[in-house]
């Protein structure tokens, strides 16, 4: 909101590194654009039993109970899990605090993609504290999964904790695409990626920084768009997999037709 004030409020719809950009004018001219790259991460922030899906990929984040920690206690008969599996030779989960009403209340960590897995530590109530210290718990085989069950008998305020991956050596991709030489008014127009490295998620921008997809969505290897005015137009195509993130921009000349269609 208030983009054109001097101290706006952005929502973030995903996780990972924004580039941020500020433009200035006065009634004298336009003045320069400045960007900084990676100037803020977004984190995933995962309440367990109220997030969409049971599995992350995230490389950092932060885990509530069902209802957010220390934002009020946790409801009664609750039975979920979730996995973290990025792209990480090890997990390290390290908790703010955790406080647990009784023997029905507990919380597992295991080093593995389900139960089955090494058991890191299980809590259960009455127990109020910060177990594991600065260290925490560290998952060996890159995956983490935690099971977070309570009864019916009494509640309190839950878990909070910060989980961080180290990744596995991916390598970083690197971003580019392709579009034709000429690009006419009202004419739709494909860009093709052509990016390099694997697993790879996709974001287009058609008027960067604003985030403006194509008329594809914006987060597919291709996407379309077209312009009703002649004139130089920046497109940025952002790419992203466990290795990292990259991105380029290239301008593109949009022209009025010469001649009327044959």
């Amino acid at each position: 909101t208030n983009e054109f004030g001097d101290e706006p409020e952005v929502y973030f719809l995903a996780r990972g590194y924004y580039e941020i950009c500020l433009s200035t004018e006065n009634a004298f001219g336009v003045g320069h654009d400045t960007c900084k790259k990676e100037y803020i991460l977004v984190r995933d922030d995962i309440s367990m039993c109220q997030f969409t899906n049971n599995s992350t990929k995230s490389t950092e984040g932060i885990i509530r109970d069902d209802n957010g920690g220390s934002n009020g206690s946790y409801a009664n008969n609750r039975n979920c899990d979730l996995l973290i599996e990025p792209c990480a030779s090890e997990i390290n989960l390290v908790f703010r605090s955790i406080d647990l009403n009784d023997a029905g209340d507990i919380l597992r960590i295991y080093d593995g993609t389900d139960n089955t897995g090494n058991l890191l530590a299980s809590f259960s109530g009455p127990f109020s504290g910060v177990p594991g210290g600065s260290a925490g718990y560290t998952a060996k085989t890159g995956k983490m999964f935690i099971d977070w069950t309570t009864n019916g008998s009494g509640q309190a305020a839950g878990f909070i904790a910060d989980y961080t991956a180290t990744p596995d050596g991916t390598p970083m991709p690197v971003a580019d695409f392709t579009y034709p030489d000429t690009i006419f008014t009202n004419q739709i127009v494909s860009f093709t990626g052509n990016s390099t490295g694997d697993n790879l998620s996709y974001s287009w921008d058609f008027n960067p920084p604003s985030f403006q997809p194509g008329l594809d969505g914006g987060n597919k290897a291709s996407d379309r768009y077209k312009w009703s005015s002649a004139g130089n137009y920046d497109v940025r195509l952002t790419v992203s997999n466990c290795g990292g993130s990259h991105s380029i921009t290239k301008t593109v000349t949009v022209t009025d037709p010469v001649a009327a269609p044959i």
